[in-house]
């Protein structure tokens, strides 16, 4: 998962500047970096199951398959899966902590692709919902026949601490 370090070193770097334990979403957007942008996606989580897409990159879409911008995310995780994401994000943005991923995408025609992530929350401020923005190298784009692929499974996961602890700490 060291492909991740340098995204985590610029959220880091983003919420030193705002003096806080993660950088604001208005920092966030106003200072992306544009070597991650395709890989970064930013998900408001209105409530447990209710999700909306706020920003799937260019490289997202090219390697999962299918633009998910203005969606539920949550849609594209099989069911044995889904419930360990919403009790993960849940986890994310009450704690808050972050969430190492290494993720299974599997196509309708059967093609594994296979992804390392880092999801992370966003302070968004009082009477917004919360927001989680994830960024995830994947090892191969999906194929224009493969399009439509679901997270199948989660074969590693792991908390990292952000200052505040992580769950079971």
């Amino acid at each position: 998962m060291a492909r991740l370090d340098p995204f985590l070193a610029h959220w880091r770097e983003l919420a030193s500047a705002d003096g806080g334990l993660m950088p604001t979403l208005q920092t966030f957007l106003d200072k992306a970096e544009p070597t991650f942008q395709p890989h970064v996606a930013l998900v408001d989580i209105l409530d447990r199951t209710e999700w909306r897409m706020r920003l799937f990159g260019t490289g997202r879409t090219e390697a999962f398959g299918r633009d998910l911008w203005d969606t539920n995310p949550l849609v594209v995780y099989a069911e044995g899966v889904r419930e360990l994401v919403i009790d993960s994000i849940q986890h994310v943005i009450s704690q808050p902590c972050g969430w190492l991923t290494a993720r299974e995408v599997t196509s309708v025609t059967g093609v594994s692709n296979s992804g390392f992530g880092v999801t992370l929350p966003l302070e968004t401020g009082d009477g917004q919902p919360a927001c989680i923005v994830n960024f995830t190298m994947t090892s191969a784009p999906l194929s224009h026949k493969d399009r439509r692929g679901q997270a199948d499974s989660l074969p590693e996961h792991n908390w990292l601490d952000i200052g505040a602890g992580t769950p079971g700490s």
